[in-house]
């Protein structure tokens, strides 16, 4: 009787032009941050409705806030 021996199945590579390529990485999460900001600017009201202390950190760098969404206080 013998001991059957574990083999690994063999590595796979990647087929030519198959998944993105690293550029192609940079430019989705480039593209996910600036569409993240993007909305954080156009939603600030409500943000800032949800979150007040964030007011100070968008009249910081410049952006007004809807007199209604600021703080009362």
């Amino acid at each position: 009787m013998s001991i059957p021996v574990f083999r690994p199945p063999p590595r796979l590579t990647t087929a030519f032009g198959s998944g993105p390529s690293r550029a192609g990485r940079w430019l989705a999460i480039v593209f996910l941050v600036v569409i993240a900001l993007f909305a954080l600017m156009v939603f600030r009201d409500v943000i800032v409705a949800a979150l007040p202390g964030l007011a100070p950190i968008y009249a910081a760098m410049g952006l007004l806030v809807h007199p209604a969404a600021a703080p009362h206080g």
